[in-house]
């Protein structure tokens, strides 16, 4: 419970302030540049990620975020322009730039996807000059190409779809692969992250925020514990994030799952739950006591609700006090599984 807390988390923090295994020789695949090829998919970058093995997803919009001048400003205490600024060098992408970005958790990797809109050559030649081995390079097409290799000991791959975006993977480069699979449309029976089984029990408009965390169940052991065993009989979590004002954050938490026939007793167990949080250690350094007025809580026969709202800077502060060395650490690691065996054949 901790582990997954502490990455979505960090995540979260590192989402926001984006508003503001091998040794062998370099190989080569070229593309046929005779045969005609089907277009490839574009869509949101939640269609490239699976639902199999996914543990988290965090989706968001950077530059709509980075409009809001508040929060721009309060994002400078998790990431300096300067820190943005030689990331841009380094890896060939400006976070603050992309229109949709995506990060996404998984047991043995992690997935980190960015619209960037460009060819995507300079992010391509900037990550082969990060890896200590010579690149495996593929491609069977012109406008895509994936790379892998090693940074520091760790397995990284990178897929590139030109004039649309760049996708990292970290510690398991089978999920680049995945992600090309998804891409020319290759998968007939896994199905991408929001349309998976659990995560598609939970509300379309939630895709509607520039901020959105997942989580998909069934929830286990703590967590089917928390909130009075309400997750024992959850599907999964979503949160929004929406900016009603620029000085105003609104959290809208959802639970899909079986919570009759005793409604009010649920709500009871998750208002119990959300107080215990806004008085404990975490809930003071993140100061969640700081809401503009008591959270309200709803629940139905297969969803419960959650909204509250926070100022932009107390909310803020505290994320960054809470995350800011994971945070660091995500950059560093960040670019500087289980999909249907059949359909990788």
């Amino acid at each position: 419970m901790r582990g997954f807390a502490s990455e979505s988390l960090s995540g979260l923090g590192l989402l926001l302030a984006l508003a503001c295994a091998c040794s062998h020789p370099h190989t080569l695949t070229q593309p046929n540049k005779l045969s005609p090829l089907p277009a490839l998919h574009r869509g949101p970058l939640t269609d490239y990620v699976p639902a199999a093995g996914l543990r988290w997803l965090l989706v968001g919009w950077p530059k709509a975020l980075a409009q809001s001048p508040e929060l721009s400003t309060e994002m400078n205490r998790l990431l300096s322009k300067e820190k943005l600024d030689a990331f841009a060098t380094s890896s060939g992408v400006d976070l603050r730039a992309l229109p949709e970005g995506c990060i996404a958790g998984f047991d043995y990797g992690t997935l980190y996807l960015g619209r960037t809109g460009t060819d995507n050559d300079l992010v391509r030649k900037r990550f082969e000059a990060r890896l200590v081995t010579d690149p495996i390079i593929r491609s069977s097409r012109q406008d895509l190409w994936r790379v892998t290799g090693l940074v520091a000991n760790t397995p990284e791959s990178l897929l590139t779809v030109a004039h649309d975006f760049a996708a990292f993977a970290v510690g398991d480069p089978l999920l680049a692969r995945i992600v090309e699979a998804f891409a020319v449309g290759r998968f007939k029976k896994s199905k991408p992250a929001l349309a998976g089984a659990a995560l598609a029990t939970l509300p379309r408009d939630l895709s509607e925020a520039p901020l959105r965390f997942y989580a998909p169940g069934p929830f286990t052991n703590e967590w089917a514990r928390a909130a009075g065993g309400v997750l024992a009989r959850a599907l999964a979590i979503g949160a929004a994030i929406t900016l009603p004002s620029s000085s105003v954050i609104h959290v809208r938490v959802v639970i899909s799952g079986a919570f009759g026939p005793d409604l009010e007793r649920t709500r009871s167990h998750l208002l119990d739950t959300w107080s215990n949080l806004e008085l404990s250690a975490i809930g003071h350094l993140l100061r969640l006591q700081d809401t503009l007025e008591p959270a309200s809580i709803a629940v139905l026969d297969d969803l419960a609700t959650i909204n509250v709202s926070f100022p932009v800077s107390a909310l803020m502060q505290g994320l960054s006090a809470a995350v800011i060395d994971d945070v660091a650490t995500l950059m560093g690691n960040a670019p500087s599984v289980g999909a249907h065996p059949a359909d990788l054949k």
